[in-house]
């Protein structure tokens, strides 16, 4: 079917094309022509790719250097993301799909080990074509986005697919932002095929793999869900927290969103004059500090040398770790302001965690041996322990509300 002189219009202006002069008048001689530039295009990607396929395979071995995070990679791999950056027609969009799956399964560590900046681009880009308009590209995106969780599975010997997991929550968190529409039927279809192609791909069956695909598939309908209902809240105190708390909790595995939206509730909850749950916000965000350093080895007990606070504190102990990343710097001096956060607001909650803590003037070190023994014990009674009894049961972010909720749903 011939395309309409509105639509061909449109791609002759994009394209520098005047459909009244140098061409020729006449419709037919605009839709000619339209045609024959929408296929130059085609050619051109086509050819790219191709050359591209040839030289890496020929210069493997330079391409491999430091696991692929080398400038010559750098360029190959801009090239082809350059591809969905820009439009282009389903055809080699198509062709696209299938260089970047060539490109993951030839050269896994680029993706998988080291730095986690190219894993990330690709991640944004492949979400981002999880919303077009054509089924067919939805549909290969979403083939190319399992392609990529499996190869990281597969990758790491069966165990996990951290990287890519991180990844695609970090890239989903952008997206709302940067895309509008994202969360609508589209891009929910495409979720629903990964979580078909887990279901069904029987050399996986027998792991842990599905499961983990449903997780995340599940904590991102969660982000974009509750992302759009804080809209329409935005005057509802009660209700954002809520929603909020919902963000934090998907973001349980990427400690810079989850600290990023622990923040925010801390702000909403001064704001409406709640003090003791912003404070407990705030020792949120230490126990999240404390665990990322724990698994440093800089700090020895991590978040559970909070509980005597909150026996929900061990929610900090879900982030996943990732040493490609590079946008995570937490150290002591990180953990120290997070306590004085907590203790601008509740000077109660800052001396549950005297016993446990000697703050310098530098750094926050934690007493040796065991925090609970005799000498550091907290008395049941008194202010402390009225404050710790407070503290347990005024949970940050209506947890009560939302624990009723989740066990009335179970």
């Amino acid at each position: 079917m011939a395309p309409s002189l509105l639509g061909v219009r449109k791609v002759s202006s994009v394209l520098g094309i005047s459909v009244d002069n140098g061409y020729g008048h006449s419709d037919a001689d605009v839709i000619h022509q339209s045609l024959l530039e929408a296929n130059i295009a085609t050619e051109v990607c086509l050819t790219v790719l191709d050359r591209m396929s040839l030289f890496t395979h020929v210069f493997k071995g330079q391409l491999l250097a430091d696991h692929g995070h080398n400038p010559l990679m750098k360029k190959v791999f801009d090239v082809h993301l350059c591809f969905l950056r820009i439009n282009q027609s389903e055809a080699a969009l198509k062709s696209v799909f299938a260089a970047l799956r060539n490109l993951v399964y030839k050269f896994p560590s680029l993706f998988f080990e080291g730095r986690a900046d190219m894993c990330a681009a690709m991640c944004y880009e492949i979400l981002k074509s999880c919303n077009s308009k054509l089924g067919t590209i939805r549909t290969d995106a979403s083939t190319l986005l399992y392609f990529l969780m499996k190869n990281n599975f597969e990758y790491t010997r069966r165990r996990s697919f951290v990287r890519t997991h991180l990844q695609v929550i970090i890239a989903v968190s952008q997206l709302i932002a940067d895309v509008i529409g994202i969360g609508g039927t589209r891009f929910q279809q495409s979720l629903a095929i990964v979580n078909n192609c887990a279901n069904s791909d029987r050399a996986v069956k027998s792991t842990g793999f599905p499961s983990d695909v449903k997780d995340l598939t599940k904590r991102i309908r969660t982000v974009l869900m509750a992302t759009a209902q804080m809209k329409e809240h935005e005057n509802d105190p009660e209700m954002l927290v809520d929603l909020q708390y919902s963000l934090a909790k998907s973001y349980a595995s990427t400690p810079e969103l989850r600290k990023t939206w622990l923040d925010s509730m801390a702000k909403i909850h001064v704001k409406n004059g709640d003090l003791s749950e912003a404070a407990m916000c705030y020792v949120h965000v230490a126990a999240l500090v404390a665990e990322y350093l724990r698994r440093k080895g800089i700090f020895k007990q991590g978040c559970s040398a909070f509980k005597v606070i909150t026996p929900n504190i061990d929610e900090e102990a879900a982030m996943m770790e990732d040493v490609g990343m590079q946008d995570v710097h937490y150290n002591e001096n990180n953990f120290k302001m997070d306590v004085t956060c907590a203790r601008r607001f509740s000077f109660k909650v800052f001396m549950v965690l005297v016993p446990y803590f000697h703050v310098s003037q530098d750094t926050v070190l934690c007493f040796a041996g065991n925090p609970l023994q005799a000498e550091h014990e907290i008395p049941a009674q008194g202010p402390v322990g009225v404050a710790i009894a407070t503290a347990s049961r005024r949970l940050p972010t209506n947890f009560g509300k939302q624990r009723a909720r989740e066990s009335t749903a179970n």
